[in-house]
């Protein structure tokens, strides 16, 4: 079992929802706030900026809404327009550091950060973010202080909670970890990534049965989240549910969001074994339509094609999926039980070879040997 992103920080939706908090209004870890400004465009953002029709406090909603919506460049060009009118303002260089890290800039981003607190050190979101950058750079003993000191301001901030949970987990320390989680859970009982990331602890520290119950809150909570109901699968099969009750999960996580990798993986591993084959070749089939450049998509094309005979279209598909991906583990494999499935050996050892080649990890070249050996003994 795992969360959705085990031991990454909610940088951006912690900050922004600190900028909400700036501006006046409360906002939880899974919401980016109440106001209702629509985010503009980044046409929109210039000619509103060259009006001057936001002020400052209106700009820190635009720019989280922005983010929100993934218009980093645009978000920027408006919080830097901004700054050039209001170069004191706190909450612009704090909603300036979200927008750097969301860019990938996290050094620049602590540097804004450390800007916005010298004008008001009370800015709990500058200091919690300054602790996420240094949690993606394993740096989780920095993370713990600056987390402590954003809570200590705000002991309120479901998101704060949660990034103090996973420097602590980071640090071994799993028993606190569980306790700050409990409390982001209890401030945003109903955020799905606290609720998995939750449960991903409780299972470390033994306690299936509550991990399980988690992941059940969290698929109810939240049933049009694609990974939440793969995750969901994944305990109903633990639990030993009903198979149709694992695909239901499965299907619909695909359903939502087909280009999923992992839960298009597990449901054509639930289908193939029960003989489901048409099915899975529907499913594999519109992933390979909607995306046509993904080749762990065209992979799995191939394995439901190995799986009804059809081994030379499974070939296609694989060469298909390693033109995208070179060194893809799972079709370099695949295309070694293909070959040994034609009789094809001399062709299966080029397939093994060609996998060492493409600079595989050996294991995983070991693997595939072992899969040669079986398929041309």
């Amino acid at each position: 079992m795992s969360a959705r992103r085990v031991g990454s920080p909610l940088a951006v939706v912690a900050v922004s929802a600190a900028l909400a908090w700036a501006g006046g209004v409360a906002c939880s870890a899974g919401s980016s706030g109440e106001r209702e400004a629509i985010p503009p465009g980044e046409e929109e953002a210039s000619e509103l900026l060259g009006a001057d029709a936001l002020s400052p406090k209106d700009v820190v909603s635009a720019v989280a809404q922005t983010l929100a919506r993934g218009q980093a460049s645009a978000a920027l060009k408006l919080v830097d327009s901004a700054l050039a009118d209001s170069p004191a303002d706190a909450e612009l260089h704090l909603a300036r550091g979200a927008v750097l890290q969301e860019m990938g800039r996290g050094d620049e981003a602590i540097e804004a950060w450390e800007r916005a607190l010298s004008f008001d050190p009370s800015l709990f979101g500058a200091l919690d973010g300054i602790g996420t950058v240094h949690l993606d750079n394993g740096r989780a003993e920095e993370a713990v202080k600056f987390f402590r000191r954003a809570l200590d301001i705000r002991p309120d901030f479901a998101a704060g909670q949660y990034n103090y949970a996973l420097a602590l987990r980071q640090l071994g320390a799993l028993d606190r970890a569980l306790e700050a989680m409990e409390r982001a859970r209890a401030l945003q009982p109903r955020d799905p990534e606290i609720l998995l990331e939750q449960a991903s602890m409780l299972e470390a520290a033994g306690r299936g049965e509550a991990a399980r119950a988690a992941v059940h809150e969290a698929a109810a909570v939240a049933p049009e989240d694609a990974w939440v109901q793969m995750i969901h699968g994944d305990v109903l099969a633990a639990e030993g549910a009903p198979l149709e009750e694992v695909l239901a999960a499965y299907r619909l996580a695909v359903g939502l969001e087909p280009a999923l990798a992992p839960a298009r993986a597990r449901l054509l591993r639930a289908l193939l074994p029960a003989g489901s084959l048409d099915e899975a070749l529907a499913v594999t089939t519109k992933a390979i339509e909607r995306a046509s450049e993904d080749a762990a998509a065209w992979s799995d094309h191939a394995a439901v094609q190995h799986a009804r005979g059809d081994l030379q279209a499974a070939l296609a598909s694989l060469d298909r999926a390693l033109a995208l991906d070179p060194a893809g583990v799972a079709a370099h494999r695949r295309r070694v039980r293909v070959y040994g499935a034609l009789g094809r050996c001399e062709d299966a050892l080029g397939a093994v070879e060609a996998m060492a080649s493409a600079g595989v990890a050996k294991a995983q070249v070991e693997r595939a040997r072992a899969d040669f050996k079986s398929s041309c003994p």
